[in-house]
């Protein structure tokens, strides 16, 4: 009986350790399949951030895009950045267009595959772009709709009162027609001096004076 305990004992621990072992070997495989392009894309961010100083939202934007490129590659069988090829990147632009993608939508995605890959390929990851011969599916351009000179008269006599609210509601469309700033610009403007207003943007070399009568 002692002997039949022992055995079974055994066989108990062998089977821990098993199991104990296929759980490590799962998570290594995890882990390998979804960080082995995680190096690559935050130093790629950290590019973006401090050297091309694009906003938070162009910067995530790339991300995502190269997220969804690495998890589409993880299913092609891809370990390694060096393993992708112009082929896969083709097939990936091709399964984009069958998951019903907006044209625009597809353009952005691969204007950030070959971001990331130029900028391998300077930093000398890769020794080849396999993105260079891709290219984004052709973007149908529409003509801006215009408003007619009636229609903008009629806009800018919207605000007809003399309130505060309303005065000031007209000084910025009329402020917003006259120049073509953005609403985001607009409604950064700091006044300088004697009615002097300077617009900036932050990174960028963009100043518009406004002389205050």
């Amino acid at each position: 009986m002692g002997f039949t305990g022992t055995v079974s004992m055994d066989f108990k621990l062998i089977f821990a350790f098993t199991e104990i072992s296929n759980y490590n070997s799962l998570m290594s495989t995890y882990f390998e399949r979804n960080c082995w392009m995680r190096e690559e894309i935050e130093e790629f961010e950290t590019y973006l951030r401090t050297v091309k100083r694009s906003s938070n939202n162009t910067v995530a934007a790339y991300i995502r895009d190269l997220e969804k490129m690495k998890n589409f590659m993880n299913e092609q069988g891809r370990q390694e950045i060096t393993d992708i090829t112009a082929t896969n990147l083709t097939t990936y632009a091709l399964y984009m267009e069958r998951q019903g993608l907006s044209t625009a939508t597809i353009s952005r995605s691969i204007a950030s595959i070959r971001a990331f890959f130029i900028y391998l390929l300077r930093k000398g990851r890769i020794q080849q772009d396999p993105s260079e011969q891709l290219k984004p599916p052709k973007v149908e351009k529409r003509l801006p709709e215009t408003l007619t000179v009636e229609e903008v008269n009629l806009l800018l006599a919207q605000p007809a009162g003399d309130s505060p609210k309303e005065i000031r509601d007209k000084a910025m469309l009329e402020l917003l027609y006259a120049t073509g700033i953005r609403v985001t610009e607009l409604v950064s403007l700091k006044v300088e001096g004697s009615g002097l207003y300077r617009l900036r943007q932050p990174h960028k070399r963009h100043c518009v004076h406004i002389w205050v009568r």
